[in-house]
């Protein structure tokens, strides 16, 4: 816990301020459900921090916004940063910005990244006076299972393998693709489904798509990161994702981060078949 500029007071989140994130979670403008009670408690109060008024109590309504901010081996990916309406414009995103980044860097992290819609300009000065620089796009597409067969069926003949992806790869994979260090271990402890695609002969092979698929929801399945380096594997490693989905689940959520040919092509194949645009976004990195 400490002192932000202001008067404002920056501190790690307890399982009781679930009520605070309740009220917030609107503000990120999305459409997501808002994550039960188990899954605040579990997997974003830990990594959470909370900007309150001096003496507030926990879960109450002196809080004025929070940033959830999943910490890996020596990366912190923002993932959520909100303010209160009533607080815009009082330097409550900056101050929740400085504190954790100035944690991260006492931590050993020396990277940190996060995702920001381009017409978000308040929100992207922020960030780039933080030293954050936009590394590439990324798209959010809603795709229904039912529009996959306009994808034609996956093809033996590629030479292609797609299968679950095991501990011993994941730096690997991480390597291959650029992720933050730690985000598949992290990944697998909460209970994703991690696929790979690898050329064969598939010993010792680097990956040429991957995906880290979210079943935690059966109103808002996810596959993020979904990452593919040769875009003749987008079939089979949606297949893969499908015979995994529950009953009930109609649809994914793919976010695909484009840096590469593959990965544009993939966009207008998806929206061909049937997919559509969820949301766009930002990817910034720097050194907090």
């Amino acid at each position: 816990m400490g002192p932000a500029p202001g008067g404002l007071i920056v501190r790690r989140a307890e399982r009781s301020d679930y009520p605070t994130f309740v009220r917030l979670f609107p503000e990120l403008q999305v459409d997501d459900p808002v994550p039960e009670r188990v899954v605040w408690e579990v997997g974003l109060a830990p990594w959470t921090w909370i900007a309150e008024v001096a003496g507030g109590r926990p879960g109450g309504a002196s809080a004025l916004g929070y940033l959830y901010c999943q910490e890996y081996q020596d990366t912190g990916y923002v993932r959520h940063v909100v303010v209160d309406p009533q607080a815009r414009r009082a330097g409550v995103g900056r101050a929740l910005m400085r504190f954790v980044g100035d944690a991260l860097r006492e931590a050993g992290r020396r990277r940190w990244c996060l995702n920001v819609k381009p017409g978000n300009l308040a929100a992207l000065g922020l960030y780039e006076s933080l030293g954050l620089e936009v590394a590439y796009p990324a798209v959010v597409l809603r795709l229904p299972w039912a529009a996959m067969a306009a994808l034609g069926a996956p093809s033996a003949a590629d030479g292609l393998v797609v299968r679950l992806l095991t501990p011993e790869r994941f730096a690997l994979v991480e390597g291959g693709f650029a992720l933050p260090r730690g985000q598949l271990e992290a990944a697998a402890r909460q209970g994703r489904l991690l696929v790979e695609a690898i050329s064969e002969p598939v010993d010792h092979q680097a990956p040429v798509g991957f995906a880290s698929f979210d079943l935690s929801s059966p109103s808002f399945p996810r596959a993020f990161p979904f990452r593919l380096r040769d875009g003749r594997v987008l079939a089979s490693l949606l297949q893969a994702l499908k015979a995994h989905a529950l009953p009930g689940f109609d649809h994914v959520q793919l976010v695909l981060e484009l840096v590469n040919s593959d990965e544009r092509a993939a966009v207008d194949r998806l929206m061909t078949a049937g997919a559509t645009v969820r949301d766009e976004v930002l990817h910034l990195a720097g050194r907090p």
